[in-house]
């Protein structure tokens, strides 16, 4: 295989829009625990590497076979060419990198880390058997939070503010896997696959991922107000516009202008949410 291919398939697998919209919420777990530092900085950002990949691997793994079938998938993604073999290798390496990761950092972390596993493996699976779907996806993003904060606490929170990011996570993560299912509603029609962009068509769809998002945005602004810090109050106006303006003027027929909303606006709101938490937090 071409040095040049190789790229391209990394390429594919190392989305950054995803990748900074999930460790933003990783780092901003690990900034509302106690006592972090570098050593837990160092491997919680190697686990969520780790687990990233290998999620995709697996959610890769097991919808080959459909995968295949969309042009526009094959078009867009050349790591489909990778043989099953080689995918599932990697995704038990990978596996094998996050867990020692996770024993690194304290025993809570590590007795956690199968379950976590488990989830990258049922999920794919749901895409036949359910348009709620969604919603799994959602509570596998709002796990980034929890894994930051375990990851240098090695303990559950105690305090109600990082559960209620968990909460807009769920909304925010589920609000976009319902944008990004209305580019395939056509194919995932043919082929049987449980969407709401197919239930309930994508103009209804793009509705109630609009009143998820915007669900999503009053919590963020609750967890600010909750905080008691003027900047995060600040950033949390901000990035909750970010997150509501991937909705204005929408056009359900244009595939290309709804999967750049769906990468910028929600990598910013990330992004915005961290900087104004982790400047509180230092200052």
């Amino acid at each position: 295989m071409a040095k040049a291919e190789i790229s391209r398939i990394l390429a594919s697998l190392f989305n950054p829009w995803l990748i900074i919209y999930n460790i933003c919420f990783v780092y901003i777990g690990m900034l509302l625990a106690p006592n972090f530092g570098l050593f837990s900085f160092a491997f919680i950002t190697i686990a969520f590497m780790a687990a990233r990949l290998a999620a995709l691997l697996m959610n890769k793994y097991l919808g080959r076979e459909i995968d295949v079938k969309n042009k526009k998938k094959l078009e867009s993604d050349p790591s489909l060419a990778v043989p099953k073999n080689l995918l599932l290798a990697s995704f038990i390496i990978l596996t094998a990198i996050f867990i020692f990761s996770a024993y690194m950092l304290n025993t809570l972390a590590l007795l956690l880390s199968p379950l976590v596993i488990l989830l990258f493996v049922v999920d794919p699976k749901l895409k036949k058997r359910s348009a709620s779907r969604h919603f799994s996806v959602g509570t596998i993003e709002s796990i980034d939070v929890l894994a930051g904060y375990i990851g240098v606490a090695g303990s559950f929170p105690y305090t109600a503010g990082p559960y209620i990011l968990v909460l807009s996570m769920i909304l925010v993560g589920s609000g976009f896997d319902i944008l990004y299912s209305v580019i395939h509603m056509d194919f995932d029609k043919r082929h049987g696959l449980k969407t709401y962009p197919v239930k309930y068509g994508a103009k209804k769809a793009v509705r109630i991922s609009s009143m998820l998002h915007y669900s999503a945005s009053a919590l963020i602004l609750v967890f600010a107000v909750m905080s008691g810090y003027a900047v995060v109050i600040v950033g949390a106006v901000v990035a909750a516009v970010a997150l509501m303006l991937q909705h204005v003027g929408l056009d359900v027929k244009n595939d290309a202008s709804i999967a750049m909303r769906i990468k910028i606006y929600n990598a910013l709101f990330a992004a915005i949410l961290l900087v104004s938490i982790a400047i509180a937090r230092l200052a």
